[in-house]
């Protein structure tokens, strides 16, 4: 089966909930990007240019002109143009970043733009800066195609877990390349079957939780699929799969989870449940007391995430710390 397209995805998607801004990105200041973020946490996008630099002007006209990649842009992340030369004063998390002279010279780069390129002098550079300041350069012209998932990698946190040429490996194969490897169903259960058949079988649950606007997401659906991790979660473990906007009311633990909210939000059950982190896809590892033994808010690659599997399910989590089981 040929995977939906990422673009033809994005396209209904945001089409379908009525946020689309085609061909046009909403450029902050890094000043205004810096203190929107601390309202609301988001990652920075960061286009450090030139006048002079020919590729910067072919990611405008191009890649930045393309409706999904804008619409991305503007949805999950603040952007920011910087030109590398220039001589203002910029505000930086409330710190005052002085051009020396004053005046813009070209090849005279701006402290701020030094430092966010990382040390680096090539143009352009695409700087992401994390909600906890972290700053990660890119210095490369990407088209559309191949900057899609690393604006997914940064935005999704996939980073947590999964190296990025892992992540774009997966990503592709994913939306683009044919799907010609055989598939098992996992046996998804509702969280109310889980805990009763845990009371005369005991296992393990395992819960997925997904939400329609993260690709991440859609990703590990695939690697439920594949057959090794398939028989092994049938087999293994009562898997429940709960979709963070979940409408209907959902029994477990004791009770019964109602979203009362009249328009699209978090169900009450997934946000206790991720710790009301709400990063998504995340991972609940429940024992066969119905207990938290651990949650992993992140994607994680198909090799890694059979290595947790078997980690928990075998209990030797209980023995052995897991930097050590990952060694072996």
């Amino acid at each position: 089966m040929k995977q939906l397209s990422f673009l033809l995805f994005f396209t209904i998607f945001f089409s379908s909930i009525g946020q689309n801004h085609p061909g046009k990105v909403k450029w902050y200041t890094i000043d205004e990007a810096t203190k929107l973020q601390k309202e609301n946490p988001k990652p920075i996008f960061v286009d450090i240019y030139t006048d002079w630099c020919g590729w910067c002007k072919k990611l405008d006209a191009t890649t930045f002109n393309d409706d999904n990649i804008s619409s991305y842009l503007n949805n999950y992340y603040y952007p920011v143009k910087l030109d590398a030369e220039s001589a203002d004063t910029m505000m930086y998390y409330g710190e005052a970043f002085v051009h020396p002279t004053g005046t813009k010279r070209t090849r005279t780069y701006h402290p701020l733009a030094q430092k966010l390129l990382g040390g680096k002098s090539a143009f352009p550079t695409m700087t992401f800066i994390t909600p906890d300041q972290k700053i990660m350069p890119v210095s490369s012209y990407m088209d559309a195609k191949k900057i899609q998932p690393l604006l997914v990698w940064v935005a999704e946190q996939a980073s947590d877990f999964t190296p990025y040429a892992e992540f774009s490996d997966a990503f592709n194969k994913y939306f683009y390349k044919e799907d010609t490897v055989p598939y098992v169903d996992v046996n998804w259960l509702s969280l109310k079957q889980a805990q009763e058949l845990q009371k005369t079988k005991p296992k393990k649950i395992l819960l997925f939780l997904e939400a329609d606007w993260v690709f991440s997401a859609r990703m590990m659906n695939r690697t439920f699929g594949q057959k090794e991790v398939a028989d092994y979660l049938n087999e293994t473990y009562y898997c429940v799969k709960i979709n963070a906007t979940e409408k209907n009311d959902i029994e477990g633990f004791g009770q019964v989870w109602k979203n009362e909210s009249e328009q699209t939000s978090i169900h009450p059950l997934v946000a206790a449940l991720s710790d009301n982190k709400l990063k998504f896809p995340g991972l609940i590892w429940l024992n066969e007391e119905g207990k938290l033994i651990n949650r992993v808010q992140s994607y994680v690659d198909p090799v890694l995430f059979q290595k947790m599997l078997t980690f928990f399910g075998s209990n030797d989590y209980l023995t052995i710390q897991w930097k050590d089981y990952q060694a072996q």
